[in-house]
């Protein structure tokens, strides 16, 4: 009659080798899988290999003791992965159906297990079928069911039509009754299957079109024919769940065994259990209500004592937790509370986070609306937990509110430190005051007087806030990091203290320095087996790598990226995409870069990152100053002046150096004399200062400040040999020896500012930083990178989108002094005279053997599925034969071109050659007058350099 039923019919006609697991709320994690798969091993249809078998005992408690959890989101993607291979195992030699029945209530964890077997799981004879009542998804379950569903096959069951409930009507209750009551059975029941069926039950029992809360007291007749003894054990069984535990009533019920199958076997033939399971989650809710409160904390009792007394797989924590939960007001808070942190530890260790939150929120939550009052000490306990589950699920203003909760009511010493240190790791936005956090610390640190540990982890922490912090409030970092050091015993407060010693560190020329403190801490990380923090290491080390000039930074970064993907949490996402998309920057695919900037913004906008607005503009800050495009540049100048309050000569200095760049050179001394008059740029040697000092060099040798580019290069003597880097490894700012180089040259020291920028160019080619402009003594560089082309005159750089005149432009620079023909700029090849053969037979033949190299390389991307080589290929042979056919004649001879022919390509070319220098003046006004002077166009075309 309705979802269930309808798959239970089907597979009673199939008879299919099948399993069921069914969800309900307040399961705990991967509940449906646990029944579904149990039943797998049980039934003997194909035992797991040996070495799968500990991993899938986390999931399946019968198979055995589950492996220990080291790495939490490794050791789940391992878990997932062992499933895949049983179910792939058992399908091989007979078709499998695993069902799921109501969806609507599975937990985060189950869900994904099930989206990670429908994508891995390729042509293996499984069938998954999952119900679900669409009215009752929760929000957060919603996307996963519809990316599920557009994988396979969605049947909507919509309500029976009249005629429909006319024949259930018939069938159960008469057809006289159905002539009458039908139309008001359909009306009232809107045709839904269970509805219809019970009401047709009612009608048959005489009780007419009377039914106030119809459903409720349609099942409430039906239960009114059993007995006192069948319907207590049904009440019991209701507030275990939808599966009936015939050992688990044996106990809790006190009766003897045959008493509860006797009542069970009543129960089935009234329809109220089919298959050792509630026919109707209505009818387990029903039974759950009609119980007083009293009474029915006294059975979660009594079902919390057995299943805790067994200590078997069947009986997971979170079910023991849940009951005892429910009794709080019987039994206190103790076992509750035990229970609740027992299931969250477990439901944290398998990641399913959210799962792990709500255990905890339950017992606060039950013992709140029994009137138990929790003792100070394991409120502040439960608080912290549930926060920091919700922080690593994504959710930290809700982490936050609850820190606020505990504070007040931590008394002790560690209790104090707890919550101080769990606010401070939910992150805020760098140089923005931060001292709600900061006093908060300095208060525990009070509290923690004599424990040099505590003292230890919170004087670190407090030193890396005031590190991150506003400039005024740095100078206060550095003593307290090395005073956290000297206190700190155990490896975990060292491992604070190492973090923290680094981020004070956090300047241009400290890279040597920071890159031992990462090491170190990566290496204490390790012997601690904290994943995460390990991560954390990898990250400053491929940073300070990167700010020495190593290009050893990939490989670091590659590390981080494995570590970052195996802990697999959302903000782990976020990072992941962020540091994607600052390399794109940096290797110059700006489009990949502005797309995966987009997505990390969407991603840390919805986890609510509080760091995410910044790293967003850092990164555009990139890719803005890359494209070169003069309203984007003035744009995001005025951007910058909004979004950076809290590091004002940080956001005017890029203020200067975009506006330089777009030519607005009155704009640009105004925002160079804003810093000025804010002062201390010199003394903010945050890891802004890379960034700003480039763009106050820029903006100095453009408007020919000389006091500024002399104050500049003075700060950028000392670390011309790093580079800048925003953030840890955010953005790439370039060789500071480029700025250093450019203001040197506008003071008039030419071969001090050559040898600079001879150096930078020097760093930026063994970095493979083909984003980052970078032109040597040779004073002036133009390079395809990817679909846009880069160009850099002294420290200058812009980026263009590819046109036909600057692809003009480069064939001719890259042949000075040599005449090329229009007819060759156009694609048309070798020329012989004005108006002479458009290709001549080695050009043909080239484009034919090219050709055949193409059929070989594309058949072997095709082989190895490389959909992207092979389509850039395909194009290119689409190209090379329109070409070879417009530039041969019948027999594959070379086809003549004629004076119009070479007159059209005079005309076109002359064209977007003056169209490209046109471009370029917009931004870089001195190359365009001198590439104007010195290019010549006609039938033959020739650059003359410019002395």
């Amino acid at each position: 009659m309705g979802k269930s039923a309808l798959v239970a019919h089907a597979l009673d006609d199939l008879r299919p080798r099948s399993v069921w697991g069914t969800c309900w709320a307040d399961a705990p994690g991967y509940w449906p899988w646990s029944q579904a798969l149990s039943s797998l091993a049980a039934g003997h249809h194909g035992d797991p290999s040996v070495d799968d078998r500990g991993l899938l005992a986390r999931v399946v408690p019968t198979l055995g003791v589950a492996a220990e959890t080291t790495d939490p989101s490794r050791d789940r993607l391992l878990t997932f992965d062992a499933i895949a291979r049983w179910l792939t195992r058992l399908a091989a030699t007979e078709p499998l159906v695993v069902v799921l029945d109501d969806l609507q209530w599975a937990d985060r964890s189950s869900l994904d297990l099930l989206d990670f077997l429908t994508r891995a799981l390729h042509g293996v004879a499984v069938l998954f079928i999952g119900t679900a009542r669409d009215d009752e998804l929760p929000e957060s379950s919603r996307a996963t069911l519809a990316a599920l569903t557009s994988r396979g096959e969605h049947i909507a069951i919509t309500g029976l039509d009249e005629a429909e409930v006319h024949d259930v009507v018939a069938e159960l209750a008469g057809e006289t009754v159905a002539e009458q009551w039908a139309p008001s059975v359909h009306r009232r029941s809107a045709g839904r299957p269970f509805f219809v069926k019970e009401l047709a039950v009612a009608l048959a029992q005489g009780a007419g079109g009377t039914l106030p809360a119809a459903v409720r007291d349609a099942i409430t007749i039906r239960l009114d024919r059993l007995g006192a003894s069948c319907r207590d054990v049904l009440q019991t069984a209701a507030l275990i769940g939808n599966e009936v535990h015939v050992e688990l009533l044996v106990v809790v019920t006190g009766l003897q065994r045959a008493e509860v199958t006797t009542s069970l076997e009543q129960a089935e033939c009234a329809g109220v259990l089919v298959a050792a399971r509630f026919s109707h989650d209505l009818v387990r809710e029903t039974l759950v209500s009609e119980q007083r409160l009293p009474e029915r904390g006294g059975r979660h009792l009594r079902i919390a004592a057995a299943m805790a007394a067994t200590q078997g797989p069947a009986h997971p924590p979170g079910e023991v937790a849940r009951h005892f939960a429910e009794a709080i007001g019987l039994d206190g808070h103790q076992r509750a509370v035990a229970w609740a942190l027992r299931a969250a530890e477990v439901d944290r260790n398998r990641l399913a986070l959210s799962e792990a939150a709500k255990h905890l929120r339950v017992v606060r939550e039950r013992s709140a609306a029994a009137g138990v009052l929790l003792p100070a000490a394991v409120h502040v306990e439960l608080l912290v937990a549930e926060a920091d589950a919700l922080s690593r699920s994504g959710n930290p203003d809700e982490a936050r509110a609850l820190l606020e909760l505990a504070w007040p009511i931590a008394t002790r010493p560690q209790q104090k430190a707890a919550v101080a240190l769990g606010v401070q790791s939910l992150g805020a936005r760098f140089a923005m005051p931060r001292t709600p956090v900061i006093e908060l610390l300095e208060q525990a640190r009070v509290c923690a007087a004599g424990d040099d540990d505590l003292q230890a982890q919170l004087t670190a922490a407090l030193a890396r806030e005031l590190a991150h912090s506003i400039p005024e409030h740095r100078a206060k970092a550095g003593p307290l990091s090395l005073h956290a050091l000297d206190l700190a015993r155990a490896p975990a407060a060292q491992l604070a203290c190492l973090r923290a010693r680094h981020d004070v560190l956090w300047t241009p020329g400290t890279g040597s320095d920071r890159q031992d403190l990462a090491t170190r801490v990566v290496a204490l990380a390790d012997d601690l087996g904290d994943a995460e923090q390990r991560a954390e290491g990898l990250l400053l080390l491929a940073n300070a790598q990167l700010e020495q000039g190593s290009p050893v930074f990939r490989y670091t970064l590659r590390l981080w990226s494995d570590a970052m993907e195996a802990l697999g949490q959302p903000r782990h996402q976020y990072l992941l995409l962020t540091r994607r998309a600052a390399l794109a920057l940096l290797d110059g695919r700006l489009d990949t870069a502005e797309s995966l900037i987009d997505d990390a913004t969407t991603l840390g906008e919805r986890i609510r990152e509080p760091d995410t607005g910044n790293v967003r503009m850092s990164q555009r800050l990139a890719l803005v100053q890359q494209r070169g495009d003069p309203d984007e540049l003035r744009a995001f100048a005025d951007e910058a002046v909004r979004w950076w309050v809290g590091a004002p000569v940080h956001a005017h200095a890029v203020a200067a150096g975009f506006l330089s760049r777009a030519g607005d050179l009155d704009a640009t001394r105004r925002e160079l004399n804003s810093v000025r008059e804010l002062g201390g740029w010199r003394a903010d040697t945050s890891y802004l200062w890379s960034v700003f000092i480039g763009q106050l060099a820029e903006a100095a040798v453009a408007v020919g400040d000389l006091e500024m580019c002399a104050d500049v290069l003075d700060g950028l003597r000392p670390v011309v040999t790093s580079c800048g880097v925003n953030g840890a490894v955010v953005a790439f700012a370039g060789s500071l020896s480029q700025p250093a180089g450019a203001v040197a040259k506008a003071l008039g020291l030419t071969d001090e500012g050559n040898g600079l920028l001879d150096q930078a160019a020097e760093v930026h080619t063994r970095l493979g930083a083909c984003g980052i402009g970078s032109a040597g003594t040779g004073h002036a560089v133009l390079r395809r990178v990817g679909t846009t082309w880069s160009v850099a005159v002294g420290s200058s750089t812009a980026s263009f989108a590819d046109s036909k005149g600057l692809r003009d432009l480069a064939v001719l620079l890259s042949q000075p002094g040599v005449d090329v023909h229009v007819l060759q700029l156009t694609g048309a090849g070798l020329v012989q005279g004005a108006a002479g053969e458009l290709a001549d037979r080695s050009a043909i033949g080239a484009y034919r053997r090219r050709l055949l190299d193409l059929d070989e390389d594309e058949a072997v991307a095709s082989d190895q599925h490389d959909l992207e080589r092979a389509t850039r290929l395909g194009a290119e042979r689409d190209a090379l034969l329109e070409e070879l056919g417009r530039v041969t004649g019948h027999g594959g001879g070379s086809r003549a071109a004629t004076g119009a022919t070479a007159e059209r390509a005079r005309k076109a070319v002359s064209a977007r050659i003056k169209e490209a220098i046109a471009r370029l003046a917009a931004t870089m006004p001195d190359a365009a007058a001198s590439l104007d002077r010195s290019v010549v166009t006609g039938n033959w075309c020739r650059y003359r350099p410019d002395p």
